[in-house]
């Protein structure tokens, strides 16, 4: 009998791909179903503690190649995400390209310059061509964006909050395909997970008596409302649901015509639960539940109406500012185990003369 995800992809155009996934884990995930893989900057902070012993040898091999603290971490960084592109690249193979993808983003510290981020990806695809590289959405992110579909490379707009953005980033991509002959995909991240625990922190501090269960609600209805304008304008972009902190991040936007990536905790816990594909787009709370969301917290507001942020405001907006914190706290901390295992080294050496 086929499990949930199969059954997702036999009967809806939803497609269930796993995030920041160990490779026990990504092979497990590949055998329920899952289509694609991506990872963010917290991914080898999470190996560290999965398996240290994979990390600490590729640090290791790459302190061998450089010295430079910061060159090893991304040199460490690929290697971790190539071990999923191999691991995804027969799926790439056999659907033509249109799934197997594997998702890697550069250093967070340079998501504002265009520069970096574009000479990033270059380096991140030759890891394969299966590689889909992600930019932040904002217009950094969108300048590198449209530089990468001229250069037919697959694209993922990460540190995606709000309704505005998910149409920021499809505007950009649609003008971009005007300009270009190539067609590669584009995925944008409506991160709804981690936005139902900011604005649910947000209530907690402020004491408002906002249930988690509205909040939980409003923030599945905000994916649904960037997804209703992408359906009705033929955005030729796909959202990407992401950031999933309880298995109804995924199910209560099934039926859609976008991807949702998770972790394999909640994947494991659903595929137990293996509940009936119910089609959910198409939901929607009522008007008195959003006005009483949008009363006590502006960033609901901000984060599920059009026309709520400028492109300019995007890179302040709480939650984005929250989880891009979260992406420097995975750098540094890679950054504290690479120097850590390099004056290990170098007090080895000297013990040996």
């Amino acid at each position: 009998m086929a499990g949930y995800f199969q059954r997702i992809h036999a009967q809806t155009p939803t497609e269930f791909w796993i995030n920041n996934a160990t490779l026990a884990e990504a092979e497990a995930a590949v055998a329920a179903g899952a289509l694609c893989a991506t990872t963010n900057p917290t991914y080898l902070a999470r190996l560290l503690v999965e398996e240290p012993g994979y990390v600490a040898d590729l640090i290791d091999d790459g302190l061998r190649e450089t010295d430079d603290i910061e060159k090893v971490v991304d040199w460490v960084h690929q290697r971790a995400v190539g071990r999923l592109q191999k691991l995804f690249l027969p799926i790439f193979e056999s659907s033509g390209g249109k799934h197997g993808l594997v998702a890697i983003q550069g250093n967070p510290r340079c998501n504002t310059d265009h520069d970096a981020i574009l000479n990033g990806a270059l380096r991140y695809r030759e890891l394969g061509e299966n590689i889909v590289i992600k930019v932040p959405a904002w217009p950094a992110g969108a300048a590198a964006l449209e530089k990468l579909v001229e250069m037919e490379i697959p694209t993922i707009a990460t540190l995606g909050f709000s309704v505005d953005q998910a149409i920021y980033i499809a505007e950009t991509y649609r003008q971009a395909l005007k300009r270009s002959k190539t067609r590669p995909p584009c995925y944008v991240t409506f991160i709804a997970g981690v936005l139902e625990t900011f604005l649910t922190e947000s209530a907690e501090a402020q004491r408002l008596s906002r249930s988690k269960e509205l909040i939980r609600q409003g923030v599945c209805e905000a994916s649904r409302a960037a997804y209703r304008i992408y359906k009705s304008r033929g955005y030729e972009a796909i959202l990407l649901g992401g950031g999933a902190r309880g298995s109804h991040h995924f199910t209560d936007l099934v039926g859609g015509r976008l991807a949702i990536t998770i972790g394999w905790s909640i994947a494991r816990q659903i595929i137990a639960s293996d509940p009936s594909v119910i089609s959910k787009i198409d939901e929607k709370i009522p008007d008195e539940a959003i006005s009483e969301l949008e009363m006590g917290l502006p960033d609901f507001r901000k984060a599920s109406q059009e026309n709520a942020l400028s492109p300019e405001e995007f890179h302040d907006f709480g939650p984005v500012v929250s989880f891009q914190e979260s992406f420097l706290k995975g750098m540094n901390t890679l950054l504290n185990a690479v120097s850590t295992h390099k004056s290990g080294a170098v007090l080895k050496k000297a013990g040996n003369r």
